[in-house]
């Protein structure tokens, strides 16, 4: 059913963060969008996972967190909206400037539960819609000829699919529009696979 069969219990998990608050908008957990932390330990399925903070006091130390640093989490395996993540990390950092892992090149039609939380990669694609959650101005889908992905923009980038983002100097997709790459964490709300 998606929903790991560790939930409950105490890990501790090591890896390199692949995602931060350069990257992503921290927002509040139980709320729509993701948070900002991500490591991965690998190439392979099942390489990535979600971290997040409870209080302050882990929000210090998943702030300290950068994009490269190879690290090890400590928390408690959880289940938000169906994704799997550490909660109330305790963290230590080993290293930093540590070299990403590669992210894994999928079709639009293949994103799914192996790659939650984990560097992806989508290449030739067309934008083929750019309003495809009701009341959710912040998505759009594109597809390679496979099947639809949905992208989410809350990641920090020049993008946006709302004319009104032209103020804050975005580029406005519209449909047909190509894009020769997009990289991402991999992520499932609503019932949809999502990067």
């Amino acid at each position: 059913n998606g929903r790991s069969g560790y939930v409950g219990g105490i890990t501790s998990v090591s890896g390199i963060v692949t995602a931060d608050t350069s990257d992503l908008v921290v927002t509040p957990t139980g709320t729509f969008g993701s948070n900002a932390w991500y490591i991965q330990n690998g190439t392979g399925p099942w390489n990535g996972i979600w971290v997040v903070k409870k209080d302050s006091l882990t929000g210090l130390a998943l702030n300290a967190l950068k994009r490269g640093d190879s690290v090890t989490v400590t928390g408690s395996v959880q289940e938000q909206f169906d994704v799997t993540r550490i909660f109330d990390s305790l963290v230590t950092i080993h290293a930093s400037g540590r070299p990403l892992p590669a992210p894994v090149t999928l079709t639009t039609n293949t994103l799914s539960e192996p790659y939650e939380s984990m560097l992806v990669r989508f290449v030739k694609t067309s934008v083929i819609d750019t309003g495809v959650t009701f009341g959710d101005d912040f998505e759009y889908a594109v597809d390679d000829g496979s099947g639809q992905l949905i992208v989410r923009r809350d990641g920090l980038n020049n993008y946006s699919n709302i004319d009104a983002d032209t103020v804050s100097g975005r580029q406005i997709l519209h449909v047909t529009d190509k894009i020769d790459t997009i990289i991402g964490v991999g992520y499932f709300s609503h019932s949809r696979w999502k990067v």
